[in-house]
């Protein structure tokens, strides 16, 4: 037990020191801004040198890896509650499946597996997306640019084969490699268009809110960048 209690710790004894010796039950004085030294010798005694420095990691981390208690039902467990995927759309796809991004009518965007993990973001974090932002071409530009926040109805991961030309623009039966599959739900046409380059692939998390009042990719704040 710890309470805020003041007492003479270098020339005392803890009033709980018997019961303490004997069935490992009592409790120590705690105050902010004191050495604490029954607590600290109590600790000592047991785990050995307290002299040690730990780095406290940050608080990212805590949000994307798994957790160690499973949640109860109906909570959400997350740090961010507009995480935002924006990227950019590679080339080749089926003309139909350009046309719904560029008119705000996608259902659906992938990215592979193995992009995320070079980027080394946790799979949890990617779990967490609730939205996506997706740059693309249009005729005559020299610029992709992002025209619409699309909602997340669902993320899971599928083998490439095993997608439809409808959910990646194009086929692929022969790749068995694992992508992420987001499901698009509703799409919000953005005031003002955000801008990046086009002859790079470009992939960060950043939060819904920001990017509704940014005008390019580099004014676009990182989310979980501390992860990589």
């Amino acid at each position: 037990m710890l309470y805020p209690g003041w007492f003479d710790e270098e020339t005392t004894s803890n009033p709980y020191k018997d019961a303490i010796e004997a069935v490992d039950i009592g409790g120590f004085p705690l105050l902010p801004g004191r050495p604490n030294k029954w607590l600290y010798d109590f600790f000592e005694a047991r785990f050995g040198n307290m002299n040690v420095t730990y780095r406290i990691p940050e608080p990212d981390r805590y949000f994307a890896e798994d957790s160690a208690r499973i949640a109860l039902m109906g909570t959400y467990l997350g740090r961010y509650d507009d995480l935002t995927l924006a990227a950019s759309l590679g080339p080749g796809r089926d003309e139909q499946y350009l046309q719904r991004f560029q008119l705000g009518t996608a259902g659906w965007y992938h990215t592979p597996l193995s992009t995320t993990e070079k980027k080394s973001i946790e799979r949890n974090a990617i779990r967490e997306v609730r939205h996506c932002a997706i740059g693309v071409h249009h005729s005559g530009s020299q610029v992709r640019v992002i025209t619409h926040l699309y909602d997340v109805k669902s993320v899971r991961l599928v083998k490439r084969c095993d997608m439809t030309i409808e959910q990646a623009g194009k086929l692929d039966s022969a790749n068995i490699d694992e992508y992420w599959l987001f499901e698009l739900g509703y799409a919000r046409s953005l005031a003002q268009p955000v801008s990046l380059p086009i002859r790079s692939f470009r992939f960060q998390l950043t939060n819904a809110a920001d990017l509704l009042v940014a005008t390019n990719w580099e004014s676009l704040p990182k989310r979980y960048a501390l992860l990589a």
